[in-house]
């Protein structure tokens, strides 16, 4: 049996469920066969892009229909995608861009190619094609799309029959594109000149593209591409996102690569540091995406509605978990309008609603009586432990949904989850190793630990990824041999503890421990304690410096109603706390510092 593919997820729902409405956006619905079709088209584009089999494709967008269908092309054609949060700054994108040698970047049309290649004209090399998407895809009521290979051309470059009128109607905000008579010319060039690259040259006439039907043993008959653009050719090819489906057959590339190869690219957050490339293989994806959906017991039935960013893995999981099972994924750009976010879970039915902390301190701080949100059977919550004031909250405001509460990290995706019927007796745990996974608990010479006594998390399994992309002396110190040889186990960093029944608890990060008075001290259980104040919607407690304590703890605090004062933070903390884990300073904020995908970033609390 030929192991899956990530690109399966998409192809075997729409075999299975082809009229199902599989994504709701802002661009409209679409069904499981038009995504397919839409993805099969993209992914001709970039193969005559000259995108190979592991190379790697950015895609610079926010959540949309135009990301889901770059993510699933690049995967048609072979290619790796590295999602890219649109509000990412331009030399962070520049550097991924570099980083990952990006064969193609798929951006929005605010992008200015002039900014990133300055100073950097050699490394942007690799860049053969950028496909610009401008206002959000539209469908209109009689937009239709075909499955019946009517836009795929004749052999050798031939005419193309053109497509249905309507088909690509509001596409990006452009005019109806019908195919081109020939796929040849390319419809706008910018120059690539490494010694020159803000002087436009003459550009560069590309040879046609042109298809050719081919048969493998095993895998049918498909078309391939026989010419392309060539590296001596150097010219990036420009178009919008229309212009890139209408000028594509819509026939299935034929498959090419195994489990081994790499999917995708996760860049983290980088906030101490430049960005890492997570490595992630099409069986860590489908090895993560099936652990998780076993233990949510998702259905066809289940609407998920996805607010995070795509360029999140807790985000992107969402999209790729949800085409696996075959349900309907709801994908909104943030959560920044709470009320409208309540009122499409009410109107579209959702059945699960994934968040981070900062997401559900947003909704505890709302009235929910205005909204039916009867139809929630589960939440999620992972990126950080959430306070156990909130989780009872949380249950208390949605009796209806299962909430689970979740640990994991990029490297692995997902590492632990709490079983429901668990958190009446353990709501400070984030449970136990996911199904088909192990993990435990060194000190720092490396012996496993007890219950009681902290060390950091080490993770075993089929989801532990492959590395960091070009970075072999990070990727040996986070992921290092197992007890299988060539086996290799990922250490998080992270600092936990479990119960004599073996759940764990998350203490905090290694680099996150405070030394005050000669003793180690956790910020995650003075933040605990925060918490149990009725008024305190956020907490964050870092180290200082101090001449005589060596650091000083700091609070720094998010109240619902500013009726709170330090004295009365204090004076909570007194009572509850040592005295060596007693704060210096209290200091209320309107809001804390957060990374993209809603984990407070202490380095910039001072």
């Amino acid at each position: 049996m030929t192991p899956p593919l990530v690109q399966d997820f998409l192809e075997q729902s729409a075999a299975r469920l082809p009229d199902k409405t599989a994504l709701v956006c802002a661009g409209g619905r679409f069904s499981y066969a038009d995504l397919d079709a839409m993805a099969n088209r993209f992914a001709w584009t970039l193969i005559a892009l000259g995108v190979r089999r592991g190379d790697r494709v950015a895609v610079n967008l926010g959540n949309g229909v135009e990301a889901v269908v770059a993510i699933f092309g690049t995967l048609k054609a072979g290619g790796v995608f590295a999602v890219v949060n649109p509000s990412t700054k331009r030399d962070k994108l520049r550097y991924i861009l570099q980083h990952s040698r990006a064969t193609v970047l798929v951006a929005e049309d605010r992008i200015e190619l002039e900014e990133l290649m300055v100073d950097c004209p050699a490394q942007l090399t690799t860049l053969r094609g950028l496909i610009r998407c401008g206002k959000p895809m539209v469908r209109s009521a009689d937009d239709v799309c075909e499955h019946s290979g009517s836009h795929e051309p004749s052999l050798g470059g031939g005419t193309a029959r053109p497509p249905p009128k309507g088909v690509f109607n509001g596409v990006c905000g452009d005019e109806a594109v019908a195919a081109p008579n020939r796929f040849t010319v390319p419809l706008r060039i910018h120059p690539l000149s490494v010694n020159t690259p803000h002087e436009p040259g003459p550009s560069p006439s590309p040879s046609p593209i042109r298809w050719e039907r081919v048969a493998r043993p095993g895998e049918g008959e498909g078309l391939m591409v026989t010419e392309q653009f060539t590296k001596e050719q150097v010219a990036l090819q420009d178009f919008t996102f229309s212009e890139a489906l209408a000028r594509s057959p819509g026939t299935q590339p034929l498959r090419q690569n195994i489990d081994l190869d790499l999917a995708c690219l996760v860049y983290t957050s980088g906030t101490t540091g430049e960005a890492k490339g997570v490595m992630s293989d099409h069986s860590n994806v489908v090895f993560a995406s099936g652990s998780i959906i076993e233990y949510l017991e998702n259905r066809e039935s289940d609407i998920i509605i996805n607010v995070l960013p795509l360029s999140f893995d807790y985000g992107l999981y969402q999209l790729l978990m949800t085409f696996r099972f075959g349900g309907t994924l709801v994908l909104e750009k943030s959560f920044a309008y709470p009320a409208s976010i309540l009122k499409t879970i009410e109107r579209e039915r959702v059945t699960g609603l994934p968040g981070v902390p900062t997401l559900y301190a947003m909704l505890l701080k709302m009235d929910l009586s205005g909204f039916d949100l009867s139809s929630l059977r589960y939440l999620t919550n992972t990126a950080a432990a959430l306070p156990v004031n909130h989780i009872i909250e949380i249950r208390r405001r949605f009796p209806a949904a299962t909430l689970f509460s979740m640990y994991g990290v990029t490297e692995t995706k997902r590492t632990l989850y709490l079983p429901p019927e668990e958190l009446d007796r353990r709501p400070g745990s984030v449970g136990i190793p996911i199904p088909g996974t192990e993990a435990w608990i060194e000190d720092p010479s490396g012996k496993r630990v007890g219950p009681g006594q902290i060390g950091e998390l080490v993770v075993r399994g089929r989801h532990v990824m492959r590395g960091y992309w070009d970075d072999p002396a990070a990727t040996a110190r986070r992921f290092r041999p197992g007890p299988i040889s060539g086996e290799r186990l990922c250490y998080t960093g992270d600092l936990f503890r479990t119960d004599e029944d073996g759940f764990f608890y998350f203490v905090g990060r290694s680099d996150d421990i405070i030394k005050s008075r000669g003793e180690k001290v956790a910020p995650k259980e003075i933040e605990n304690v925060l918490y149990e104040l009725e008024d305190v919607v956020e907490a964050a407690v870092v180290g200082v410096p101090d001449p005589l304590l060596g650091q000083a703890i700091k609070a720094f605090v998010v109240v619902r109603n500013g009726a709170l004062t330090p004295k009365q933070v204090l004076t909570h903390c007194r009572a509850r706390l040592e005295d060596y884990m007693m704060p210096k300073y209290v200091e209320f904020r309107k809001d804390l510092p957060k990374t993209e995908s809603g984990k407070i970033m202490k380095t910039r609390l001072a």
